[in-house]
């Protein structure tokens, strides 16, 4: 095989191959510069995956840095199921992980193996910053205000057992007339 040829196969294969010959990352710096440098940082736990296990949709429990709401996705790789690259992060249902991710909206988030992503252990929990929110459980009765009752039951219920009451009330005094009436 003479070089052009070699030269001209190894052109198709790298543009066939496209984002899977991404190159891979550098060395990560120290955590604790990583979470400084991201856009934000967030504690959850991946309550479902997709896309091949690198797209996680977790249930946020701690925000340590940006603007992140109580649910989101996180993508470790391209939104393309036939796509693949040198860097694609893949997560585990039912595991809780610490998010270092560079780039979001509050509600979906781009990530990959290159950041400081990783199952939260306890080492991790040390670095919690002081002004970090705990969200709370999405069915927790006390921070909603919510007895576990639907409203509508329990006015209902007030609604009828005041109309009970007031039925009772104006039957005994119609009863009452009735025989103040016939005494007279």
């Amino acid at each position: 095989m003479n070089r052009v040829s070699a030269l001209l196969i190894i052109g198709l294969i790298a543009a066939f191959l496209g984002p899977a010959a991404a190159a891979s990352c550098e060395q990560l710096p120290p955590i604790e510069e990583g979470i400084a440098n991201a856009a934000a940082v967030f504690v959850g736990e991946v309550q479902s995956v997709g896309n091949h296990d690198r797209t996680a949709f977790v249930q946020v429990t701690e925000v340590w840095k940006g603007d992140v709401e109580p649910e989101v996705t996180v993508r470790g790789g391209p939104n393309n199921p036939n796509e693949i690259t040198s860097v694609d992060r893949m997560f585990a249902a039912d595991s809780t992980y610490l998010f270092v991710v560079h780039s979001g909206d509050g509600a979906i988030f781009d990530d990959n193996s290159c950041s400081h992503t990783q199952v939260m252990n306890e080492s991790l929990g040390k670095l919690r910053p002081d002004d970090a929110r705990i969200l709370p459980p999405p069915d927790d009765p006390a921070e909603t205000g919510d007895s576990g009752i639907p409203g509508a039951i329990v006015v209902g219920s007030t609604v009828a057992a005041a109309a009970a009451v007031a039925g009772a009330i104006w039957q005994y005094r119609r009863r009452r007339d009735s025989l103040t009436a016939t005494t007279e």
